[in-house]
């Protein structure tokens, strides 16, 4: 293409998007920006549908944060109205939420998930010792050592606190039914394994 201009950027981008090319799609992004090009709602959409396929979390905050509260909220509604039996954006938006405190939004969004009837995959982390692999699921209590993995998170837990650790609830407790926290947690289960 000897020219290209918003549309063709966005087309792009939001192909990319949602053919799982996450990376490729943030790499046009990167191009538009610098080709003096501006974003508009379509690149926004695009891009985090791309950040949330490729689980870009990171990237999809960073870029989250770039646009105004409305815009984001516009966004935020388009991409759920594009994709809604996909669990990732719904995910991608409740921790964004959480990260900047907005526990009112967490507990909504998490509302309308269960609502829309879309189901998360429990999530999932390994670890490797030994030429043994040790898989955690969330809230899965089957492991065999389970018990010398959770006493060794805690006690993770209380040297972190002697050394000054401060969880931040901000708001938490309005939904704290609802947001895994320690022990639900698999990650802290596995960093204990190893």
């Amino acid at each position: 293409m000897m020219e290209k201009d918003w549309v063709s950027w966005n087309a792009m981008i939001v192909g990319y998007a949602q053919n799982g090319y996450g990376n490729k799609a943030l790499e046009l992004c990167k191009k538009m920006l610098a080709s003096g090009e501006k974003p508009d709602h379509v690149t926004m959409i695009g891009i985090l549908c791309a950040c949330s396929h490729a689980g870009l979390v990171e990237e999809g905050r960073h870029y989250f944060s770039s646009m105004g509260r409305e815009y984001g909220e516009y966004v935020a509604k388009k991409l759920l109205e594009i994709d809604p039996g996909n669990s990732g954006h719904y995910v991608l938006f409740s921790n964004m939420y959480a990260e900047l405190g907005r526990w009112g939004d967490v507990c909504r969004i998490r509302k309308v998930t269960r609502k829309q009837g879309v189901i998360k995959q429990p999530g999932c982390s390994w670890i490797e010792i030994k030429r043994h692999v040790s898989v955690f699921m969330v809230k899965d209590k089957r492991h065999p050592q389970r018990k010398d993995i959770y006493l060794a998170l805690n006690t993770l837990i209380k040297h972190m606190k002697r050394a000054g650790y401060i969880p931040d609830a901000g708001d938490q407790e309005k939904c704290e039914s609802e947001l895994a926290l320690s022990y639900k947690n698999n990650f802290p289960a596995t960093a204990a394994f190893g």
